[in-house]
């Protein structure tokens, strides 16, 4: 299920994990932009068939991208419409921008958008091919990417991982995208690697525990479902009364100090 939030967006991508809302500066979206980011209306896309993505569509309402009358209007027009799931209506505004608005990154990105919202994969896949170009140093053109390569004619699994691998080399503090290398390994079969990547993206991420739930809802990655439920070494240390009483000696009599946090996954639905 996807939901609308407005949320304060300080970078390039906002993670499927963020589910919070918050209003704008003046107490309703839409207000002024406040410096060193802007506000974001996000639509979180359900993370299944192919792992986490980038808040979907991250877009930016139009402050300060340095696109100018008529073609802000039509921008901002083309949100308005994604915003209504009419992915139709905003393809149409995004057509009556100017050459050269539509190469601007922040068009790129409502473009790719509509498109995927539209399950023109192909269509999708070109818009960010055109934003990595452009703006290589944004993560989501080489996410948007992978994730349009995967579901496009032509394309598929392995030509979707090929696609992200290098972009872990450029963003290596950026948790979605070994997880979504985590979803390609698995469904490729190589098992190992997939647990690999995805303990990569549990230590880049804010919180991750949110990354472990979020994989056991995942379906991509339920090859490693028992895996990340098994109980950890250390547990299983403590329930043998190893972890603590390492030497042999007889447990002491009251209350014993809480244990270290399992790494199982916490109680509850996923993000």
């Amino acid at each position: 299920m996807r939901a609308w939030a407005w949320a304060w967006v300080d970078g390039a991508t906002a993670g499927c994990a963020e589910r919070g809302r918050s209003p704008g500066p003046s107490g309703r979206p839409g207000g002024p932009a406040l410096s060193g980011g802007s506000w974001r209306g996000v639509r979180h896309g359900g993370c299944r068939h192919g792992g986490l993505h980038p808040a979907w569509p991250t877009l930016d309402l139009g402050w300060m991208t340095g696109l100018f009358y008529p073609d802000n209007l039509h921008h901002e027009a083309a949100i308005g419409w994604l915003m209504l799931g009419d992915a139709r209506s905003a393809l149409e505004e995004i057509a009556r921008l100017t050459p050269t608005a539509r190469t601007h990154p922040e068009v790129l990105e409502v473009e790719w958008s509509a498109h995927a919202e539209a399950k023109q994969w192909a269509e999708a896949f070109a818009a960010a091919e055109r934003l990595v170009a452009l703006a290589p140093e944004r993560s989501t053109g080489w996410i948007h990417r992978s994730y349009a390569l995967r579901r496009m004619p032509g394309g598929g699994l392995p030509r979707a991982w090929e696609a992200l691998r290098p972009a872990f080399d450029r963003f290596p503090k950026q948790y979605l995208i070994p997880y979504n290398l985590a979803c390609y390994a698995a469904q490729l079969g190589h098992l190992e690697e997939a647990w690999e990547w995805l303990q990569r993206s549990r230590g880049a991420a804010p919180k991750p525990e949110l990354i472990t739930r979020q994989a056991l809802d995942d379906p991509d990655l339920e090859p490693l479902w028992a895996r990340l439920q098994a109980p950890s070494p250390q547990r299983k240390r403590r329930r043998a009364g190893g972890g603590s009483n390492p030497q042999g000696k007889p447990p002491t009599a009251g209350p014993q100090p809480p244990g270290e946090p399992s790494e199982g996954p916490p109680a509850g639905p996923g993000p």
